[in-house]
């Protein structure tokens, strides 16, 4: 089982994320994992991941889209997999859905994590759950991009979690 899960940040997707990892028994794949992971092997995609993260820059679409592709080819992946963190908004749900499709890789469900702004902004500001979460690299991307503000749907098949 394929499953892809988004929501801003402070939503819960992590916490959503190992319930269906652990019912499921797939692998629970964040971006930011990816990144450093590719970042620390020093594959030609992480050395130019690294180059915008040092300047404080988003990753590309075109460098993070590969990095998840070869990621959901792993062994640990052929039963299904969980995906967090990416897309973050219509542009890269479109180039991902184009890349899975071209790779031949299916999306089973896609689960949203709807929250409140203000709901959101509480949580993340809260001083217990900045703790788990805040990490400088969120603050910025937090600033930068304002996600509480961004909103977008994909329509494809759902699973709600219960």
């Amino acid at each position: 089982m394929n499953i892809l899960i988004f929501g801003p940040n402070g939503s819960g997707k992590g916490t959503q994320g190992a319930v269906v990892q652990k019912k499921y028994g797939v692998p629970h794949i964040e971006t930011g994992v990816i990144f450093r992971q590719n970042i620390f092997k020093k594959t030609p995609l992480g050395e130019k991941a690294k180059a915008f993260i040092d300047r404080g820059e988003l990753v590309p679409d075109d460098i993070t889209i590969p990095m998840i592709l070869d990621r959901l080819k792993g062994d640990d992946c052929k039963k299904g997999w969980l995906l967090d963190g990416f897309p973050r908004n219509l542009a890269q749900a479109e180039a991902l859905w184009t890349a899975l499709e071209k790779e031949r890789i299916k999306l089973d469900y896609v689960i949203e994590i709807d929250l409140d702004r203000e709901i959101a902004k509480k949580r993340i500001m809260d001083a217990d759950f900045a703790k788990q979460i805040i990490t400088i690299p969120t603050i910025f991307l937090l600033m930068l991009s304002n996600p509480f503000e961004r909103r977008w749907k994909i329509y494809l098949p759902c699973l709600w979690l219960r």
